[in-house]
């Protein structure tokens, strides 16, 4: 899902037919560096998610990723939904949110 919360940090010479589209999908967590971003930048958790259903009955399935160190309770926000709290390890973690009741479960 597209994170339209910031934007991509590369805009010199899109291409027209990309100059409309969500290309921002990195998540914010509470452990995102502020903006501007440099090369030198370390960004310590990358997370992705995907959705799917609509708005009331929406499910995600987020992947996280910390390269550096395990994290316990990072706070990961989701566009159009709020924060929700995983814990981030080297390897990868994933999590299913759910939208109705809120549940957060690690998967599998």
């Amino acid at each position: 899902m597209a994170n339209p919360a910031g934007a991509h940090p590369y805009q010199a010479l899109i291409p027209q037919d990309y100059q409309d589209k969500a290309r921002w999908f990195l998540l914010d967590t509470d452990l995102t560096p502020p903006r501007p971003w440099t090369l030198s930048t370390e960004i310590k958790v990358f997370a992705l998610a995907l959705v799917l259903g609509q708005a009331g009955e929406r499910q995600w399935l987020i992947y996280a990723h910390s390269p550096l160190a395990d994290r316990k309770d990072v706070t990961l926000t989701l566009p159009g939904h709020g924060p929700v709290k995983m814990d981030v390890s080297i390897s990868g973690s994933f999590c299913v949110v759910n939208e109705k009741g809120g549940a957060v479960k690690p998967w599998p």
